[in-house]
């Protein structure tokens, strides 16, 4: 049975096929790779693997009268892990994928290996940071934390992927992107918190009725609630800075 991660979660694969003068691409190639889980993972959901699809076939037919002349598009459906990567890649994008592979060192090693001298790979994924907003809504209703264990484990993931990128690539710079999220319905934040950490689910869900009436009388109060998200993206060289 094949699943795939949420829609929102696109990992591409996208490079320049050949360069014109100071740098700019006189023609290219772009492939938005699918990667295909194998398995029965828990929190995934078959029918999301066709809607992803789609969402992803209409963007790239939608973006292509866009294109200049010279640029292809190719979307691809493929396993990351076992799909032939050739070399001549300016970039190569990974996003959202790194917990569902396998073996993801040997991954970032044969994205190494296809990249130009001066090309760059780019890993994207989400902090732990927004799970403190979660906790301290759920601190405030049950006086106890439900995710403290989840976002150690999360800190400890994130820690060993960090430490995988260095030891393949000899140069990586991290950037963060910091986002807000508002809500003045406690309807809207409810489903919001529905759709997040399995272990906050579940704690909200043991609550009940008395969990919603408690988000009724907090977005009152506060009017307006903020939730703190963050996206780290991680830009791998295959070559040390040139002074």
């Amino acid at each position: 049975m094949n699943h795939l991660f949420r829609s929102r979660f696109v990992p591409r694969v996208d490079t320049g096929s050949h360069r014109g003068g100071h740098g700019t691409a006189q023609s290219a190639k772009f492939r938005y790779a699918i990667h295909r889980l194998n398995g029965t993972a828990q929190n995934i959901r078959k029918h999301l693997y066709g809607n992803l699809l789609n969402h992803v076939q209409a963007f790239v037919e939608e973006q292509r009268p866009k294109l200049r002349d010279g640029v292809e598009v190719q979307l691809i459906e493929a396993d990351a892990e076992q799909y032939p990567i050739e070399p001549g890649y300016d970039r190569v994008v990974m996003a959202y994928l790194w917990k569902y592979l396998k073996e993801p060192e040997a991954l970032l090693e044969r994205a190494r290996d296809a990249l130009r001298p001066d090309g760059m790979f780019c890993l994207i994924c989400g902090s732990p940071r927004i799970m403190e907003d979660y906790d301290a809504i759920y601190r405030q209703f049950a006086g106890q934390s439900c995710l403290d264990l989840r976002r150690q484990q999360v800190q400890a993931e994130m820690a060993d992927m960090e430490r995988a990128l260095r030891r393949v690539f000899p140069r990586v710079e991290v950037i963060p992107f910091d986002n807000t999220l508002t809500f003045t319905h406690a309807l809207d934040l409810y489903r919001f918190l529905m759709d997040s950490y399995k272990e906050l689910i579940e704690a909200i869900k043991a609550q009940g009725v008395g969990f919603v009436n408690f988000l009724r009388q907090y977005v009152a109060q506060q009017g307006t609630v903020t939730l703190h998200s963050q996206v780290l993206m991680y830009r791998c060289y295959k070559e040390e800075l040139s002074c």
